[in-house]
């Protein structure tokens, strides 16, 4: 997708939000890989909306416009009210502060201008996540029975969800939500004794769909692959709770 396409599918997105929505709508916003210029052909158009009042009643007008948004390469937008935004650092820590990192405003006020993560949520949610995306990694491993043409579609649905527990750690270890692109992210991290940026990069080329990795050196990456997702929740689980 190119700027100018992007540009037009966000111009049409926020004209229709502003008109299901009315007074109602206080922020649209765009976050996700298209901020920050890593978006690939498959990339969604990531949105999040905060409305005066979430009442089911209140956001149904975007029943007529969300189906078309979807045609458009969106994903259905999250919606908050802006008191659930204010309450939801404790629940939602990881995706709140990887969104204040990389965000751009499409209308209205924007709802990070003073937010500040609490650090020791996020930790917290980094550990549960990755032990649950381990989990699920083996799993999914195994239920490909050793079939070299399921082993790309894995890589594909898991490496994301890992890379964005990287960029975690790297706000984590910086404290900060400036924003950070993946090279950033990797050098940030590279100093960890469990980190393989050589992996990573490679993962990261397959689940953007950039590279095709030869059958014979898919097994061995899988494998590189499950050693580091075990890594990244020992490390994890390592850091203080603070």
């Amino acid at each position: 997708m190119t700027d100018t396409e992007l540009s037009k599918k966000l111009d049409r997105i926020t004209s229709e939000a502003k008109a299901a929505l009315g007074d109602n709508l206080r922020s649209l916003v765009l976050y996700g890989s298209h901020v920050r210029g890593e978006a690939h052909a498959k990339s969604d158009i990531n949105l999040f909306i905060v409305v005066r009042d979430s009442h089911a009643v209140n956001i149904k007008p975007l029943l007529a416009v969300v189906p078309g948004w979807l045609k458009l390469s969106a994903s259905a937008p999250v919606i908050f009210e802006s008191s659930q935004l204010e309450r939801s650092g404790d629940t939602f820590a990881l995706e709140l502060a990887e969104m204040a990192s990389t965000h751009r405003v499409l209308f209205g006020d924007d709802p990070f201008a003073d937010f500040s993560p609490d650090w020791k949520e996020v930790r917290n949610e980094l550990e549960h996540e990755s032990r649950q995306k381990t989990i699920y990694l083996k799993r999914r491993w195994l239920s490909t029975g050793g079939k070299d043409k399921a082993y790309l579609p894995m890589l594909r649905e898991t490496v994301p969800g890992y890379l964005a527990l990287l960029r975690g750690a790297a706000l984590l270890k910086r404290r900060s939500v400036d924003p950070l692109s993946l090279d950033e992210v990797f050098k940030d991290l590279t100093g960890l004794t469990w980190f393989s940026p050589n992996i990573w990069n490679k993962l990261r080329a397959v689940g953007n769909h950039h590279e095709k990795i030869p059958r014979a050196e898919l097994l061995p990456l899988i494998l590189e692959y499950i050693e580091q997702a075990r890594a990244m929740v020992r490390y994890f689980d390592s850091l203080p709770d603070e």
